[in-house]
Parts: structure tokens; sequence; C-alpha cells
């Protein structure tokens, strides 16, 4: 008989730790995969096409001198009809200096599979635009981004997102 309860006791308690952990670890594995964000955004394209004359501006507030990593995001269909797409950035400082960049973003393969992740439909792909960037000054910093195509209005782009990260687990 007291084996019997010893066994039903330990059932029990194996049981109850199984439910602990069934709650906890969730919560334990999002914490160990959030990354060092800082800052995330999407600015969504009209779906008509991205018009040569729009700009996508993001305001980062930057706090520190840490080194960040910038990654650009691009949210694009299948129906996207290049391999690439050539975007123009220009980063104000808080003090109203200003650095102009261009970026190749290579969208596609040779064979034209798309780069990105996704569904068969709609493609993310994070482009890194600097890694181990500091900035010059704390404050607000201005980030613009156009697409340099040919198009006057490009279609088969959705969205496109900046991240900044802090480079060094900093958080």
């Amino acid at each position: 008989m007291t084996d019997y309860l010893s066994r039903k006791h330990i059932l029990s308690k194996m049981k109850a730790i199984k439910k602990f952990y069934i709650l906890v670890l969730p919560f334990v594995l999002f914490l160990s995969c959030r990354q060092n964000t800082n800052y995330t955004q999407y600015k969504i394209i009209d779906p008509i096409g991205w018009s040569m004359d729009s700009v996508c501006v993001f305001l980062v507030d930057i706090k520190d001198s840490s080194p960040y990593e910038l990654i650009i995001n691009v949210r694009h269909t299948a129906n996207y009809p290049y391999q690439n797409l050539w975007l123009f950035t220009e980063h104000i400082s808080p003090d109203n200096s200003s650095v102009l960049d261009t970026i190749a973003c290579v969208l596609a393969d040779n064979t034209g599979k798309w780069l990105g992740s996704g569904s068969a439909s709609i493609y993310d792909l994070p482009i890194i635009w600097k890694k181990d960037y500091k900035f010059a000054t704390s404050g607000i910093q201005e980030i613009k981004i156009r697409h340099g195509m040919r198009e006057e209005y490009l279609r088969g782009i959705q969205a496109i997102g900046l991240k900044v990260n802090y480079q060094n687990g900093k958080e």
C-alpha cells in the first residue's frame, strides 16, 4: 500500500513539474530569442506603385554612441518585375548634416528565385545597410529612403522597413 501511495505521489509531482515547464518554457524561449532591437518600423507603399517622388521617412532616437546595425527590410510581391532594387538613402543628423548613400538590393538569384523569406506571393528580405555604425551625434536621426529605379511608379514593392539593432548585445 505504501508503495502505491509513493508512486501516486511521484506521478502527481511529475505532472505538476510538466505543467510548470509547459507554462514557463514559451516565456523563456521568447526572452532568449529576443533581439537587441532599438527601433523597427515599416512604411507601407501605395498599392498602385512606389512613386519616384515618394520618400519613406524614419525618425530614430539614438541615445548613445554604441555601435549599431542598420537593416533595410524590403517587402515585395512575386509580381515585382526585376531581380534587383536600387535605393537612395539620406541620413540627416540632429545637427542637420546630411549623408547620401546608394544601395543595390539583390532580390532574386540568376534563376529568378526570390531570396527573401515568405510565401508564394509575398517576400521579406532584410538587407544589412551598415554594420558597427556609430552615429556622430545622439538625438533624433532622420533617415529617408526612396527607390532609384527608372520607373515613375514601381510595382510590386509593398513596404520598406528600417531596423536599428544594438551591435554588441547591449539592450
